[in-house]
């Protein structure tokens, strides 16, 4: 019971002690077997329904290096609720990429484009001052969590979404 508590102890110091790296629109990021970079963000859709307001962030993504495996794991799958926004008021919703114009090549199928549809509400995990929430891509920062590192590779990287 000691060792457990004592590996517990030792895993959320070194997990404090990661830091995030920050990053810039356009700018390529190195995550695994990927290299991305996020070039566009829009505000999307905004609509009420009987749950109150909707609104939408689509951000999207070119991949510029897909090093991965045949028949392993895709860009989507790798990425899934890896990817945040933040806003100032602590509100953090996520998302999982989508392809755009996938084709099957490598054992499975890729794309070299992907969307990320960040959609959001009252009630929406993740949402905690409703209130204050970000309205425009501006008001958010993208947080992303690297699935597998690799070397030197950073495990969390931040961007301002522009």
């Amino acid at each position: 019971m000691r060792t457990a508590v004592s590996i517990l102890i030792a895993a959320l110091l070194m997990s404090g002690c990661e830091t995030t790296t920050q990053s810039a629109m356009g700018e390529p990021i190195e995550m695994g077997p990927y290299t991305f970079a996020v070039i566009s963000a829009t505000q999307g859709q905004q609509w009420e329904s009987s749950e109150g307001t909707y609104r939408e962030i689509v951000v999207r993504v070119r991949v510029l290096r897909d090093g991965t495996e045949p028949f392993t794991d895709s860009f989507s799958s790798s990425f899934i609720d890896n990817m945040r926004i933040v806003d100032a008021a602590g509100n953090s919703i996520g998302t999982s990429p989508a392809p755009v114009g996938a084709t099957f090549k490598g054992g499975r199928y890729r794309s070299e484009y992907y969307t990320c549809l960040f959609r959001f509400s009252r009630s929406s995990d993740g949402v905690r001052d409703f209130a204050n929430i970000g309205t425009r891509p501006q008001d958010f920062r993208l947080v992303i969590t690297n699935p597998a590192p690799e070397g030197e590779q950073s495990r969390r990287v931040s961007l301002q979404l522009s």
